[in-house]
């Protein structure tokens, strides 16, 4: 009976403490407004095309979460940095190939 209670109180630990780590890897209504005015921003300063605009939001969502789940970890402040230059980079190669050189020149500006 002592070994049922003690599976049963992991369990629930390990169901919240997952829910906790989902919860936070979603975006808050603040950070999506904060990324609906940045899009907004992109949007009119790279003069992207209707074909564009859908796949350069869904680029800047995935690196924003990212980024978050970056944030939130326990990892020690280098390897923090070095995943940051990594998910950077590979933004970046993302955007390389979706912008016209133009764009991309002026994305590389306006960050």
């Amino acid at each position: 009976m002592n070994i049922l209670k003690q599976n049963i109180v992991i369990g629930i630990v390990i169901l919240m403490s997952s829910s906790l780590i989902a919860r936070e890897t979603v975006l808050t209504n603040e950070e999506k407004a904060k990324l609906k005015l940045q899009l907004t921003e992109y949007f009119e300063e790279l003069d992207l095309s209707e074909e564009q605009k859908p796949k350069f939001k869904e680029i800047v969502k995935k690196y924003a979460l990212q980024m978050k789940t970056l944030k939130i970890s326990d990892n020690r402040k280098f390897a923090k940095r070095r995943k940051f230059k990594s998910i950077k980079k590979s933004k970046n190669k993302e955007m390389k190939v979706l912008l016209n050189t133009e764009q991309y020149q002026v994305y590389k500006e306006k960050k």
